[in-house]
C-alpha cells in the first residue's frame, strides 16, 4: 500500500512520523478472505469478500495505533516490529522471505 508520511503525537509531546510504501498480502483460505500487513503482524478477515477483509486491516490498523499512541508506546511497539527511525522519521522493515500473494492497495491511516 502506498502512504503518504503520517505524523503522530505521543502522550509525551513526542511527534513520530512515518513514510514508505507498505505491501499487503491477500489470499482466501477456506470460506474467508484473508490480508495482512507483515509490518505491523496484523490482518484483516472477511467471509463476504477481499474488500471487507481490507476494511477489516484497515480498522485493525488503526486500532493498533490508537492504543499505542494513547499509552504512549508507539515508539517502543514499531521498535518491537523491527521499524528504524532516523531523523524522527520510522522505516519500515525489510522481508525476504514473503508470500507470493503481495497486493498494492490504497489503506489511508488515520491518527
Amino acid at each position: 500500500m502506498k502512504t503518504s508520511i503520517k505524523k503522530f503525537e505521543d502522550k509525551a509531546g513526542n511527534t513520530i512520523a512515518i513514510d514508505g510504501t507498505l505491501p499487503v498480502y491477500g489470499k482466501k483460505a477456506g470460506d474467508y478472505w484473508l490480508t495482512y500487513s507483515p509490518h505491523f503482524k496484523t490482518f484483516g478477515y472477511s467471509k463476504v469478500d477481499k474488500d471487507k477483509s481490507v476494511e477489516d486491516l484497515k480498522l485493525a490498523l488503526n486500532t493498533f495505533f490508537d492504543i499505542h499512541i494513547e499509552r504512549g508506546t508507539l515508539e517502543t511497539a514499531l521498535f518491537k516490529l523491527g521499524w528504524k527511525k532516523v531523523k524522527d522519521v520510522f522505516s519500515k522493515p525489510k522481508f525476504f522471505n514473503t508470500p507470493s500473494h503481495k497486493s498494492t492497495l490504497e489503506l489511508d491511516l488515520v491518527a
